[in-house]
């Protein structure tokens, strides 16, 4: 068995996921995801009181552990069943910062961390991004959600962003416009603009031709913005989790992609934690 704990918000989640799977399938063991820190909500942390567990929402190969809401009530029954996992033989592995290379060697385990790194899945990497992929479309078609008609999408992440020790704002609003003319030079008619910042972008980018800012859809965790946004044929992300898989899974389809050549204090080695060959750099 498997098991990963869930956290924070949807991209991280995702990640997660993808390093549990890939582990799953290279030693042909049951993935299981335990969603305490997201169902016990009196003992959840600020990070993840303001989240929503969307690996539930999807359709993919999982067994999720903490739907008996009657068990998770109580914080003892969940250290018990915590307990028990150590009772049988799982291997706690804590993701600490980037790939490391004897994660590929872990049997079963109990994964904790974010796994914001492309390394922790690559074995499996065809796998895991086309389950991805058709788990947001049959969320999608479930919902009768409808994309975009505009041939380009920028995504502007900002709110818990503004107070981010390793987010350089200033220049990422430089690189926003940077990278609407990159789309504009490569021949993009109408761009929309995803954010959870939305009025921001309506008078940052007063005075653009052809741009729609996208109204938030707040269902499933933002999961649905993720997946119009990764149905555009080109795509500007922004140092996000959360468009970094929107991007990935539109590469695959050959969608271009404009990335910001800056991620994150803790990224030391965006180039291969994050980066696709054929991705633009800006």
């Amino acid at each position: 068995m498997i098991i990963v704990q869930a956290t924070s918000g949807t991209g991280n989640q995702l990640f997660q996921y993808a390093a549990a799977r890939a582990l799953s399938l290279t030693n042909g063991e049951t993935l299981c995801v335990d969603a305490l820190a997201f169902l016990a909500r009196p003992h959840a942390n600020v990070n993840v009181e303001a989240r929503d567990f969307i690996l539930g929402d999807l359709n993919l190969p999982i067994r999720v552990i903490g739907r008996e809401a009657a068990f998770w009530h109580g914080w003892r029954g969940a250290m018990r069943l915590r307990n028990a996992w150590l009772g049988l033989g799982l291997q706690v592995y804590r993701c600490e910062s980037l790939w490391q290379p004897n994660f590929d060697r872990l049997g079963r385990s109990l994964l904790q961390g974010y796994f914001q790194d492309q390394r922790y899945f690559a074995a499996h990497a065809n796998t895991v991004l086309r389950e991805v992929d058709q788990a947001l479309s049959t969320l999608a078609t479930q919902t009768h959600s409808q994309a975009s008609d505009a041939d380009a999408a920028l995504h502007v992440r900002r709110s818990d962003y503004l107070h981010h020790a390793g987010t350089d704002t200033g220049w990422f609003e430089h690189y926003y416009e940077r990278a609407l003319k990159t789309l504009r030079d490569a021949g993009a008619k109408r761009i929309a603009i995803y954010s959870d910042d939305p009025n921001w972008c309506q008078q940052a980018f007063t005075g653009y031709e052809a741009i729609e800012v996208m109204p938030v859809d707040p269902r499933h965790g933002g999961l649905l913005d993720l997946w119009r946004l990764s149905q555009h044929a080109r795509i500007a992300l922004c140092n996000s989790t959360f468009s970094w898989w929107a991007a990935r899974v539109a590469t695959e389809r050959g969608a271009q992609i404009i990335a910001p050549s800056r991620w994150a204090q803790w990224c030391a080695d965006p180039e291969a934690a994050l980066m696709q060959p054929s991705w633009q750099r800006l």
